[in-house]
């Protein structure tokens, strides 16, 4: 009963798919070294049957099955994962040896480093899934998932829901804007952490970068933290945090209705408008590098492009005013 319902949700729409993609993805890069780098070609010719029938068997718990059948299949894609995993082990051992006296030019040895440590990395990481898929299915024990790899092309990216909109795979960057529109604070954080553990670093991080202490700090519901609130206004002397939204009301009742209150929700609105802006106009949501490190630098190469635009266009409307 545990496993008709766990298996075909948890592990056969992530950890399965996770499992077969790093496998296929090892056979693809022995193959590259026998064309770009004239390796000798694998010795185990069962290999590519093996992914064959892994294939078909994926195919079937993406279907989730029927009672009983699921865990069975499961069970057989284990056993030729396993296979498949101790195959590549063995041919590379066996062509080790090809690595370490080969003779290239500087760029294509590169190549050849970066493809051969990606062949280890990807053995490694196939046996860490393997580990824990057996782990759901036969002990019925959950790895929390950011302890489990969710992309074969980013293993730093984290499973991200908010609210009732569809789960994904990636990262929760913290954006603060100031009240004349400027990006001044930005934060990724590594794995999926929660937007209230995350009000007062970004507040400090404005304050890092600007050496100037916010006198308003107007979020959404939720970065909503009673201790969070607290936090800003007795040790960092911030005379309105105001959190929009049911949750943000109950921590904030006192002051909800005071003039500051109501206006620190009004400029909500303007805060939206320039995450549209930084998302869609600049691509602040889709990340073309892959890598905490990489996705970090990225998106802040489009904070500063976007504060670029913002003054170009701050300057131009002064001097449309007094011209």
């Amino acid at each position: 009963m545990t496993v008709q319902i766990q298996l075909p949700i948890l592990t056969n729409r992530t950890d399965v798919s996770i499992l077969y993609k790093l496998i296929d993805r090892t056979y693809r890069s022995f193959l590259l070294l026998e064309k770009e780098f004239n390796f000798p070609g694998l010795e185990d010719g069962w290999l590519h049957k093996r992914l064959e029938n892994m294939n078909s068997h994926l195919a079937f718990i993406r279907k989730r099955g029927v009672k009983g059948k699921v865990k069975e299949s499961f069970k057989a894609f284990a056993v030729l994962a396993q296979n498949c995993i101790n195959s590549f082990f063995e041919e590379q051992e066996r062509l080790t040896v090809n690595w370490e006296t080969s003779q290239l030019s500087p760029d294509k040895g590169i190549a050849l480093d970066a493809l051969w440590y990606k062949i280890d990395e990807d053995l490694h990481d196939a046996l860490y899934v393997l580990y824990y898929a057996e782990l759901l299915v036969h002990d019925n024990i959950k790895l929390p998932s950011r302890e489990k790899i969710l992309s074969i092309s980013d293993s730093d990216a984290a499973y991200i829901q908010k609210g009732q909109r569809y789960p994904t795979i990636g990262y929760k960057p913290q954006i603060a804007r100031s009240g004349n529109g400027f990006i001044c604070g930005y934060l990724l954080p590594a794995e999926n952490t929660a937007d209230s553990e995350m009000l007062v670093p970004t507040v400090l991080n404005v304050y890092q970068i600007t050496d100037i202490m916010p006198l308003l700090v107007s979020t959404d519901d939720g970065y909503a933290s009673e201790k969070a609130v607290r936090t800003l206004q007795e040790e960092c002397r911030i005379p309105t945090v105001s959190i929009n939204g049911s949750k943000g009301k109950k921590i904030t009742l006192e002051d909800w209705d005071t003039t500051s209150y109501a206006e620190a929700r009004r400029k909500r609105s303007a805060v939206e408008s320039s995450m549209f802006t930084l998302k869609y106009r600049h691509g602040f949501g889709r990340m073309r590098r892959r890598g905490i490190d990489a996705v970090e630098a990225e998106q802040l190469e489009k904070v500063i492009a976007y504060n670029f635009v913002h003054m170009i266009r701050k300057e131009k409307a002064v001097l449309k005013k007094t011209a």
